[in-house]
């Protein structure tokens, strides 16, 4: 692993060396070395954080540091390792090494994982497994069960098709059953693409395209971070599988951190009452449950000032538990 020692003085992206690959990392340091780490782990499978990182709210410097990993399977990753698809467990282990790394660059003893969307199911796991690691972690849009996730939705989207008199979307839904399928195929992701699809239509929301947009105007961005990001999302068969079979309900909810749900109130991919029943069920020293208003699936993009405004608060309440 690639040893550095001092704190980067501006944004600055590199390659480690990781189980014998090349992994990105793209730090935006804080302005006070005693700040936080913040390990922000990025929604997909394969849609990089660190693409994405130039309109997250830049006063975030104030109270972090954020280091973006592009995870196996993914972003600038994915092209030093162009055949490389991780499963959950590589992810996990990868993952272990990259926090190992972070806490000897920062000089610190814990770091803060932040997990979104698929990156919550991977943060999840590690804060569950290595508990050691971390000072909190944080989940925003928190995916409990993709499988159950993905039940809930086509009910509602049925009804909401009913609702609004169009019954050829209604068809259309109905000829996917069964949905999700039993065990991940290409044939699934079909129908996940033709859900997410109808999705959009009705509830809108930040999509790929809009995406799109901000990525080719991130200062680290080059045109071969769209061929991995649609390599990244189409081929990361192992991870969709993979997804298909993790429900967090089913698996210790014992968290030795303070743990921090941020939800956005225009929510319209992950399940609310999953969401809201995991918090419930699980343990932690310290627990809250933030909603952003008007913040859809993408929060730090829709409403980047209600999203700095968390993850204030929840450095006051960092502070707070360590006097």
């Amino acid at each position: 692993m690639k040893q550095t020692e001092t704190i980067p003085a501006d944004r600055l992206g590199e390659y480690i060396t990781i189980n014998g690959r090349k992994e990105y990392l793209y730090h935006v340091p804080g302005k006070k070395a005693s700040l936080p780490v913040i390990i922000y782990l990025h929604a997909g499978p394969g849609l990089p954080g660190s693409l994405l990182e130039h309109v997250f709210p830049e006063e975030l410097r104030e109270y972090y540091h954020t280091v973006y990993w592009d995870q196996p399977g993914t972003g600038k990753t994915l092209q030093k390792n162009g055949g490389y698809y991780p499963d959950f467990e590589e992810l996990l282990a990868d993952l272990n090494r990259v926090v190992a790394y972070v806490k000897q660059v920062y000089r610190k003893e814990k770091v803060i994982l932040f997990g979104h969307s698929l990156g919550s199911l991977v943060g999840s796991l590690y804060a569950l497994s290595y508990p050691e690691d971390l000072l909190c972690y944080i989940t925003a849009a928190p995916m409990v069960s993709f499988r159950q996730n993905e039940i809930t939705g086509l009910l509602v989207l049925k009804n909401k098709a009913i609702n609004a008199g169009r019954k050829k979307d209604f068809n259309r839904l109905e000829e996917l059953s069964p949905y999700p399928d039993e065990a991940y195929s290409r044939a699934f992701f079909k129908k996940f693409k033709t859900v997410r699809s109808i999705q959009r239509e009705y509830d809108g929301g930040t999509d790929l395209k809009d995406l799109l947009s901000v990525i080719r105007k991130s200062p680290i961005y080059r045109p071969a971070d769209l061929l991995s990001l649609y390599k990244g999302i189409e081929r990361n068969d192992r991870l969709w599988a993979d997804l298909l079979e993790c429900n967090l309900m089913e698996r210790d909810a014992t968290y030795r951190m303070p743990v921090f749900f941020l939800w956005g109130e225009a929510e319209n991919i992950q399940s609310e009452h999953l969401a809201r029943m995991y918090f419930n069920h699980l343990s932690a020293p310290e627990k809250e449950f933030f909603e952003l208003p008007g913040a859809g699936h993408f929060m730090m993009l829709e409403q980047p000032e209600e999203y700095l405004k968390v993850l204030k608060v929840i450095r006051g309440m960092m502070m707070m538990f360590s006097m």
